[in-house]
């Protein structure tokens, strides 16, 4: 299923774009150093890691909270982790032999267009002495975010240029603070390590005519170190150093809430929560410091009949107060606040209606593409497909139906016999054939952004959409050949799910005619020369 605006939510396109031939436009950050970043002492600045919605090389822009989107044919020439690393040492300057050196590392949790016009970089860093273990307690640790106006009509390298600003901001920040350490202080040594959990007694208020079952929940980036988040301020990260939660933060929460809604009783309707950990800190406010947990939760039925049953979507959030800042006081409000969001998860289970009565299961037909070749495809070079990953709404069996953009649905007892994943690349590989020797090879991955069939005003059609990049296999490290969105559509002849199927082979066809016809024109890589040494006289 393609991205539409009118869905709840929206993933991130990897590869979304137009479907021209240009080539991709590749950026970099400033990296002329301002001078405004003064340490007094040499940092030695290592890749940083970049966020997993930050890995792709893409340009991102933050439409809102939940929805990011990228630019098609701008991209990073390189991994953000290594354009920021060498953009904050241009900014740190040479390192001086007479001064000691400090070793910076970190992540990149943030580098993003903000709506229309702003650019927004955020580092989360350790600053240790150089040559310490990664395992001692850092100088400095602490996240750093800036903001910068782009100035202009948007453009990407308006945004580019935006997040160069922006990033210089942050090492004036970082320089500002390592000039403030006092190294010649004796550094404590490290304490053992304290593990807290939550307290897993039962409150006793969850109440519920159901079983409530609740999955591993998805855990944000800023929690997934296990560490004890903190948060002084809105825009500002912290941990506990020598505090850390016995387990992982989806495991905990999950088995808190598991512990407050009871264990499952035979006979009674389940009902099944899963979602993500969108907040689980200290947030320290005028008041004094309290536990702050927010749930982005789906309820669902789990029983017989559960596909017809209505979801929940919710937000949950809570506060409870700490007696103190310490992270055993932090554990405890946590863990109050947990019991009231299972509160209201009960309360908002006992909405959901009875299943109705258990039906005799329906006959499921399962479907695959039309494998064998059309033998309209002419190429002059090998195209071996690699992974081409369907969207997420697209990773289930079901056979989707968009209406009128905005409304989905699926064939009911029809399904998919093995993912799109299997099935796509395996068509475009009957479509051109076993590789021939002597030719040269092009390897495609990408991503499958639609595949359904759609009705509107016109009738229905199958569409399929790929969003692919194109690489010569001899020119490994190098560019893309091609960047490209593919999409076609097939008039559907007939009724049903077998008519969709069959449509859906055919547009998927027309895509791989496309394909030859841009693999027939690509300029072929340069294969340098290898020199001969003379011969020894």
């Amino acid at each position: 299923m393609s991205m539409r605006r009118g869905l709840a939510i929206v993933g991130l396109a990897l590869l979304a774009g137009c479907a021209g031939t240009a080539p991709p436009r590749l950026y970099t950050l400033n990296m002329a150093p301002t001078g405004n970043a003064k340490p007094s002492l040499n940092i030695e600045v290592a890749r940083l890691r970049p966020a997993d919605a930050l890995s792709g090389n893409a340009i991102v822009v933050r439409r809102s909270e939940h929805e990011l989107d990228t630019y098609p044919l701008d991209t990073w020439a390189s991994n953000i982790g290594e354009l920021a690393s060498d953009k904050l040492a241009a900014e740190f300057g040479d390192p001086m032999p007479e001064r000691a050196t400090l070793e910076l590392t970190g992540d990149v949790v943030a580098f993003e267009q903000v709506g229309t016009n702003e650019a927004r970089a955020a580092f989360t860093i350790d600053i240790r002495k150089k040559g310490a273990s990664r395992y001692e307690e850092p100088l400095l640790a602490k996240t750093y975010s800036a903001q910068s106006p782009i100035e202009g009509e948007v453009t990407p390298a308006l945004v580019v240029a935006a997040l160069s600003r922006a990033t210089e901001n942050i090492a004036q920040q970082i320089a500002t603070d390592v000039n403030a350490l006092d190294l010649d202080s004796e550094i404590v040594p490290a304490k053992r390590e304290t593990l807290h959990t939550l307290d897993m007694t039962p409150s006793g208020k969850a109440k519920a005519r159901m079983n409530i079952d609740v999955t591993a929940l998805r855990r944000s980036d800023a929690l997934g170190r296990n560490s004890i988040l903190i948060r002084p301020n809105a825009t500002s990260v912290e941990y506990f150093l020598q505090d850390r939660w016995a387990s992982n933060v989806s495991n905990l929460v999950a088995e808190k809430l598991e512990a407050e809604f009871g264990a499952p009783e035979t006979g009674r309707e389940t009902v099944q929560v899963s979602g993500s950990i969108v907040a689980f800190e200290r947030l320290d406010s005028a008041q004094g410091a309290v536990g702050h947990v927010k749930l982005d939760a789906t309820l669902q039925g789990n029983g017989e009949g559960a596909r017809q049953r209505p979801l929940l979507w919710k937000v949950y959030e809570a506060t409870a107060p700490a007696e103190n800042n310490s992270a055993a006081a932090v554990a405890v409000a946590l863990s109050r606040a947990l019991e009231e969001i299972a509160v209201s998860i009960a309360a908002d289970a006992e909405r959901i209606p009875p299943a109705p009565a258990k039906a005799d299961a329906p006959e499921v037909h399962l479907y695959t593409i039309d494998m064998k070749s059309s033998g309209a495809v002419q190429c002059k070079h090998n195209v071996v497909f690699e992974r081409i990953q369907p969207n997420d709404s697209l990773t289930r069996a079901d056979i989707l139906i968009v209406r009128e953009e905005t409304l989905v649905d699926r064939y009911e007892h029809d399904r998919w016999a093995s993912g799109l994943a299997e099935l796509v690349p395996e068509k475009l590989t009957a479509e051109f054939g076993t590789s021939q020797e002597g030719r040269k090879t092009v390897l495609v991955s990408g991503v499958v952004s639609g595949f359904e069939q759609i009705v509107n005003g016109a009738g229905s059609a199958a569409l399929v959409k790929l969003n692919l990049v194109l690489r010569w296999a001899d020119a490994v490290g190098e560019a893309p050949a091609l960047r490209k969105g593919y999409e076609a559509t097939a008039p559907i002849e007939g009724e049903g799910a077998h008519a969709a199927v069959k449509a859906l082979s055919r547009a998927t066809e027309s895509i791989a005619l496309k394909i030859a016809e841009d693999v027939n024109a690509l300029p072929e890589p340069v294969v340098p020369e290898v020199q001969t040494p003379p011969a020894a006289k």
